[in-house]
């Protein structure tokens, strides 16, 4: 993909080179030049601003050759192919055009070709007319009268500039343009159940389908989409594709705002944002960054700052930036622990060894090979009672509950 996107960048100099060439060696001929002398006058003409042409362009597309690192080889491609292209094209049309245009017209003897040829012909003689006709008197006129034409040119700037200043004409360097599937991204926090996944998603799909039959009916949707674990076991996704906007009375926007309504407030939810553009525009509207070096004080104020974002009427969609981590529970050793022999190392192996398992054997099935893990049963993995009441095993033989050995 990337050689085939340097051949398209090349196409269009390329052809503009030879373009170049061929029309002086032409207007050459037009005026009265043998054809070898008219390639050979054409060619010298026009040799030094195309070698200057495609100079520069080698010269803009060197540096990507001494890119380093994965992104180097990746680039790489690009660079040689559009250096290769222009160094052939300054040698075909500096050399084999010339060659080829050194030959006399050849009479054609079949009539078809003599009367598509007679089109190209009429065609010249109606651009050679406008051009020695109005072109060229405008042209005079607009010389002789140029500080008029410079003074003409720099208010229709002014007015211009002064139209788009004043609002009349809207721009977005990143336009905000609908399409026809409304995503529903979907992110719980970290360690939610897939029970609790799938609870929240079958409310999302439930508000979607209220908001279709408020805005026409099922005869609106293409088809409904779920996507469960995308971007994570606590993520999900829900997309409706409606139909094209000349077939459907509702916009894409007013379906979405429609659909987050039905849905309404879900309890525990880390973000739920609704996504119905296409292109770099479709992202948040509104972006706001904090910073301080105390994390405490930053999740603080980016939660009141979210709050107070929230009061402001259509404002929707608002994520304070913050996701809750998975619960997670720190060990110290504490003397009583020390005192059996047990150090940091020997806690760590055997709390994961009881709660994610360790492997004791491995058999051979076919030609598949099952490994056997031992660990707690899911009741006593799933409660901190238990946890805490595990019974570790000491360098002398003996056994300490986990809550005496570390706290």
């Amino acid at each position: 993909m990337i050689s085939m996107f340097a051949f398209i960048i090349t196409l269009g100099i390329v052809v503009d080179d030879a373009v170049v060439v061929g029309e002086n060696i032409y207007h050459k001929r037009e005026e009265g030049l043998v054809p070898y002398r008219a390639s050979v006058t054409g060619v010298i003409d026009m040799s030094a601003p195309v070698l200057i042409a495609v100079a520069t362009n080698i010269i803009a597309f060197l540096p990507l050759l001494f890119v380093s690192g994965s992104t180097g080889r990746f680039f790489s491609v690009l660079p040689e192919v559009v250096i290769s292209v222009f160094l052939l094209s300054l040698v075909e049309c500096l050399y084999i055009l010339p060659a080829h245009l050194n030959y006399p017209k050849q009479e054609k003897s079949n009539r078809l070709l003599l009367l598509l040829g007679k089109i190209p012909i009429f065609c010249d003689r109606l651009l050679d007319r406008f051009i020695n006709g109005p072109f060229t008197g405008l042209l005079r006129l607009s010389l002789s009268g140029r500080y008029v034409v410079a003074a003409l040119a720099l208010a229709v700037l002014v007015v211009g500039y002064a139209y788009w200043d004043s609002g009349h004409i809207n721009f977005s360097f990143r336009p905000r343009i609908e399409t026809d599937s409304i995503d529903a991204e979907i992110e719980l926090p970290y360690g939610v159940s897939m029970d609790e996944v799938k609870r929240v998603v079958r409310q999302v799909e439930l508000g979607g389908m209220r908001a279709l039959e408020k805005n026409g009916g099922q005869s609106i949707m293409i088809g409904m989409r779920t996507d469960i674990g995308k971007g994570g076991s606590n993520a999900a996704e829900v997309s409706i594709t409606l139909v094209p906007q000349n077939e459907r009375s509702v916009t894409t926007r007013d379906f979405s705002t429609s659909w987050r309504q039905e849905v309404g407030e879900i309890a525990g939810l880390e973000k739920l944002f609704f996504d119905f553009l296409v292109g770099p525009g479709g992202a948040a509207a509104i972006n706001i960054e904090l910073s301080h070096p105390d994390p405490t004080t930053l999740e603080l104020a980016a939660a009141d700052l979210a709050e107070a974002v929230s009061r402001y009427e259509g404002v929707t969609d608002i994520n304070d930036g913050f996701a809750q981590g998975k619960p997670q529970y720190d060990f110290k050793m504490l003397p009583e622990g020390r005192s059996a022999g047990l150090t940091a190392r020997d806690l760590g192996r055997q709390v994961r060894h009881a709660f994610y398992g360790t492997e004791v054997l491995r058999q051979q099935r076919g030609r598949n090979e099952v490994k056997v893990v031992v660990r707690l049963p899911e009741d006593e993995r799933n409660s901190l009672l238990h946890l805490e009441k595990l019974l570790l095993r000491t360098p002398n033989g003996g056994e300490m509950p986990l809550d005496r050995a570390a706290g």
